[in-house]
């Protein structure tokens, strides 16, 4: 359903995210927002799932969307979108094809699962993007950076375009990287 920012409100309720839409008496359960073009339009184009991930609406932007929704509904996008940076990988525990792991960010301890090897994007090496089962994203700023420890609880899972890079430089730039 498309929505305009004038016709619904967004509420918590405890844990509880709701959608409301004016003349309907129904309410919405929302279990996640997702924004359809984060990088060019963040605050446009968003969409409301729920708990199977079925879009309950579209709403095209939120201009004339009431203050309190619409500070809501930012907040959960910017929480959504932010990438923690990875400093450090604690551990890494094999689930099937997934893994759980237990790193440490610029924001303390992280726990998050991934769903299989895929989860991590090698497009702009060394760097490593890793997205979570729950939609997070974690960045790894530069692979071959981290500790040997960290290093070898994902060897086996690095994008080939991570272990090409290192391949492709030249020794001189690799001098200065922990062992």
């Amino acid at each position: 359903m498309n929505l305009t920012a004038d016709q619904i409100t967004f509420e918590k309720q405890g844990e509880t995210f709701t959608l409301r839409v004016a003349g309907e008496e129904e309410a919405y359960d929302v279990h996640r927002v997702v924004s359809v073009f984060p990088q060019s339009q963040p605050g446009a184009y968003v969409s409301f799932l729920d708990g199977l991930g079925h879009e309950v609406g579209l709403l095209e932007n939120m201009d004339g969307m009431d203050r309190t929704s619409r500070t809501l509904l930012e907040d959960l996008l910017r929480e959504q979108y932010f990438v923690l940076t990875v400093h450090l990988i604690q551990t890494v525990e094999r689930i099937g094809a997934g893994s759980k792991w237990v790193v440490e960010t610029e924001r303390g301890q992280a726990e998050f699962r991934i769903a299989s090897r895929d989860a991590l994007n090698g497009d702009t090496p060394p760097s490593i993007v890793v997205a979570s089962s729950d939609g997070r994203r974690y960045r790894i700023p530069d692979y071959w950076a981290l500790d040997r420890e960290s290093r070898e609880l994902i060897n086996d899972m690095l994008p080939d375009k991570i272990l090409k890079y290192r391949l492709a430089r030249p020794r001189s730039e690799t001098a200065g990287r922990k062992r």
